[in-house]
This record gives structure tokens, sequence and C-alpha cells, in this order.
């Protein structure tokens, strides 16, 4: 009692969270309960409570199955892939690959490891043509004694990796003079 009144302290320990949600007692707020394995997910619809969250992405060692559910699972996915879709055939379709592999749309679900592009000679760069295969077309630089794709689903972009000797590589005009 301090000056004829009482100071009464109330301590509010949780909050009613809809469906799906769970009181986070460090932030004082309903957090959304992402399904087993799912280390982010989201809403489908912010107006239906009773709708389940749906997975964006999985706990390490797990990986995104996009149908019939986006649920991660334990089973692999193709190296590289991050999320993938296993079809009636047994065979895995990827829908996203993880760096440093590549997503070629020469060849459509499927993620390739950098090194199987790199089976060409100085000046040549390895791509992937529509049958899956490694083929080498020269570097785009001349001048250049070995090359790396920067993106595989634009083919024709690559980028000097060692300049040919008596050549450096010049930053501002991205090639070797």
């Amino acid at each position: 009692m301090d000056d004829g009144y009482y100071v009464f302290t109330v301590a509010v320990t949780r909050k009613a969270c809809y469906n799906y949600y769970h009181f986070d007692a460090q932030s004082g707020e309903c957090v959304l309960d992402c399904p087993e394995h799912c280390a982010t997910c989201h809403k489908v619809s912010e107006t239906d409570e009773n709708t389940p969250p749906v997975c964006d992405s999985c706990v390490p060692t797990y990986f995104l199955y996009e149908f019939p559910v986006r649920e991660c699972k334990q089973s692999a996915c193709p190296p590289g892939c991050t999320s993938c879709q296993l079809q009636p055939s047994g065979e895995y379709y990827c829908w996203w690959c993880y760096a440093p592999y590549l997503y070629s749309y020469n060849c459509p679900f499927k993620c390739i490891s950098p090194t199987a592009l790199d089976v060409c000679a100085d000046g040549k760069i390895g791509i992937i043509n529509e049958g899956c295969q490694v083929v080498c077309r020269d570097c785009t630089d001349p001048n250049c004694k070995t090359c790396k794709m920067l993106d595989a689903t634009n083919q024709n972009y690559d980028k000097c990796d060692i300049c040919n000797d008596g050549y450096y590589f010049d930053v501002p005009q991205n090639r070797c003079l």
C-alpha cells in the first residue's frame, strides 16, 4: 500500500491461439505450428482456422515432396534435389536444386552436379543438351582458358575463371584483356 492505493501486478502467462498455432512464452505471441519435420511453413487460408499449414522447407536430412501433399519425408530425393515428386514409374522428378547443383531446362526434373560439366578441354565449357548429355562448347570469351557456367537455365551465359597466358581479367568489362 502506497499513499492509500493498492498496487496489483497481474502476470499474463498465456493467450488463446487458433488451431495450428501455439503460444510462445518468450515472444508472447501465437506461432504457427509447422507439420512434422518442416523448417518453415505457411497457412494456405488465413480466414479458415481449420486449414492446416503446408511446408515450405524441411529440416536437415528431410526432403520436400510436392505431391500428393506438401510434406517432408526422410527418403532421399536424388542428389542435389531439395524438393521432388515420386512418379508412378518409381523415378523422382526434382522441383528445386540446391547449390552448387544446377537445374537445366534442357534436362527437366533433374539436378546436375557442377563436376559433371568439368569434362571439357581448356577454352570450352560443358553444357547439358536436350538428351541430358554433357556437350562441350567454346567459352564466350576467346581469351579465356577456363570458364564456368553462371546459370544453367541460360547456357549461353558463362564467366571466365582463368584467362589465357598474357591476359588478365578486367572486372568492369567482365572479360579477359
